[in-house]
């Protein structure tokens, strides 16, 4: 209900209003916001959301470009199962599926990291998870971003396929760019 922008927290209502939606009590609904807020769902501002973009863009596209650097039969099935992810971005109009589904692409595109740098994938992932909230916003207000980050991953998935290190990097970091200026701007929207 976050993500698909159902539950809205700038009212009073929020919380009784919640616990009626879902049919839980004051503690469960306590509990999952706080869950919720932990993993960036909920509260984060402007300052915080530049931090974590700050912090991707250093991470990110060392860790794509460490991918395009592994054996080739590794980059290959990892960018074979992120590729069947995009397919199914392709047709799905559902932000909150989608986002899903975004998290499921990188984390697939990812895999081969893990047991040589699981430290630098578990950054990764957590830093993603700390802006899911402001891109889901950015998606529900302007959906053409997801084509356009579809665009990037493909572009990305080809060149980790090939094995450009350098060419990863800087797709990751205009990716990233442009996911913080539209994060940023459905922030100062939200507020």
């Amino acid at each position: 209900m976050i993500l698909s922008g159902e539950i809205v927290f700038d009212t009073r209502d929020a919380l009784p209003a919640t616990t009626r939606r879902t049919g839980s009590n004051v503690i469960s609904t306590l509990g999952g916001l706080r869950d919720s807020a932990a993993t960036g769902l909920l509260n984060i501002d402007a300052a915080e959301l530049r931090e974590v973009y700050t912090l991707r863009s250093m991470l990110e596209p060392r860790a794509m470009a460490e991918l395009a650097a592994l054996p080739e039969a590794d980059r290959s099935v990892a960018c074979t199962k992120a590729a069947e992810l995009l397919d199914q971005m392709d047709t799905e109009s559902d932000v909150a599926t989608w986002a899903r589904l975004n998290r499921d692409f990188c984390s697939r595109l990812t895999h081969p990291l893990r047991a040589s740098r699981p430290l630098l994938c578990d950054l990764v992932r957590s830093l993603r998870e700390r802006s899911t909230r402001q891109t889901v916003t950015a998606l529900h207000a302007q959906p053409a971003l997801a084509a356009q980050a579809r665009r990037d991953y493909r572009i990305l998935v080809s060149v980790i396929r090939e094995g450009d290190s350098s060419f990863a990097a800087r797709i990751t970091v205009g990716h990233l760019n442009r996911s913080m200026k539209y994060g940023l701007r459905s922030l100062c929207e939200v507020n």
